[in-house]
């Protein structure tokens, strides 16, 4: 029985139709309002925006693209032939994999809910990925990003420090721009978003055990990401801005490189913010809990061209710690239980679409 119902939900709303007028619509009017089918409607839904739901993402800034509505996301050809927007979900009509933080209302309350994820604007396309492991993942991620409200997902400490490091990064580019208006530095306004995000990332990385953390970025942005997470000397920075060269006195024949270029290094230590709600990633650094603090090493690599060479660079750069590791080379002593590198890519195009 619940085989033949399950087999109706997958009809098409016209084929529905014909199939009211079958032998089989007492049956199938008896399952119509069950827990079971709303449930099974509710989950199918849910599928079928994590699969098509990036088709109707609002990703293009300019306007100029028009976006085609997918007729995989029509809620009502998922639900039983008397079901309308106004239909009510309780709490076990929604799919077990739903969690507990999704409004519970209509199917329109629903369904809204879905595009406020998976249609805005970020485009989520991970269902089509063979490992249920990594799918998982990704969805528990989204959820808990997109469905509390903002204010649970970061805590004060958290937002605090996010908005310092833009101001931060604010104040150093209009410095720049006020005491030097002539140098050509590649100005990271209207990205200072950039700074707490990869302060996230990297002390995510650290609260997970991660030993290495390297970092290609193309010109743009670069200067105060130097200076506010890298630990670049800021006089240093104005000393070459200013012209002066870094190469001794003595030395003919060789140029300094641009500041554009500049790379940097250092071992880190973070601060474990209390997280609302709790982070998902356990606490492998010293302290083991939110107040302690842990380490891991950053690297920022030099950016030789325009031309986004440096992202091939930087691949072999964390493969090559990753394969040191797993034969206990010349790093593999060091800071014993960390392991683990993890590379991180910025790509230039991307900049106008991140603002």
């Amino acid at each position: 029985m619940p085989t033949m119902a399950y087999g109706f939900l997958l009809l098409t709303r016209q084929q529905r139709r014909i199939c009211l007028r079958s032998p089989c619509n007492s049956l199938f009017r008896s399952l119509s309002f069950t827990p079971w089918a709303l449930q099974q409607g509710a989950q199918r839904l849910l599928e079928a925006f994590e699969r098509y739901g990036h088709h109707e993402a609002d990703t293009d800034p300019l306007g100029l693209t028009s976006i085609q509505d997918r007729p995989e996301l029509d809620p009502l050809i998922y639900f039983p032939p008397d079901a309308t927007l106004n239909t009510s979900l309780g709490p076990s009509s929604l799919p077990s994999s739903t969690p507990s933080s999704m409004p519970i209302g209509t199917i329109e309350t629903y369904t809204h809910r879905l595009r406020a994820i998976f249609c805005g604007g970020v485009g989520f396309e991970y269902a089509h990925l063979d490992d249920g492991r990594e799918r998982e993942w990704l969805r528990e991620r989204i959820h808990q990003l997109f469905l509390p409200p903002p204010s649970s997902v970061l805590s004060p400490a958290y937002r605090i420090n996010a908005a310092a490091l833009m101001m931060q990064a604010q104040a150093f580019e209009e410095f720049l721009a006020t005491k030097h208006p002539s140098f050509k530095r590649y100005s990271g306004e209207g990205a200072e978003a950039l700074q707490p995000c990869l302060d996230v990332i990297f002390r995510e990385a650290a609260r997970g055990g991660v030993r290495d953390v390297v970092v290609g970025m193309p010109h743009r942005g670069r200067l105060a990401l130097l200076v506010s997470q890298f630990g670049y000397p800021i006089r240093r920075l104005l000393h070459k801005i200013e012209g002066n060269t870094e190469m001794p006195a003595g030395l003919e024949g060789v140029v300094d490189d641009v500041t554009s270029h500049l790379a940097a290094s250092l071992d880190k230590d973070f601060f474990l913010f209390p997280s609302s709600p709790p982070s998902p990633v356990p606490c492998t650094g010293e302290g083991g809990r939110e107040g302690g603090r842990v380490s891991t090493h950053l690297s920022l690599l030099h950016n030789p061209s325009h031309l986004e060479i440096i992202g091939p660079v930087a691949v072999g750069k964390t493969y090559a710690k990753q394969a040191d590791q797993r034969l206990g080379g010349r790093e593999g002593g060091r800071e014993g239980g960390k392991k683990g590198a993890l590379c991180i890519q910025i790509h230039g195009d991307a900049a106008f679409a991140g603002r």
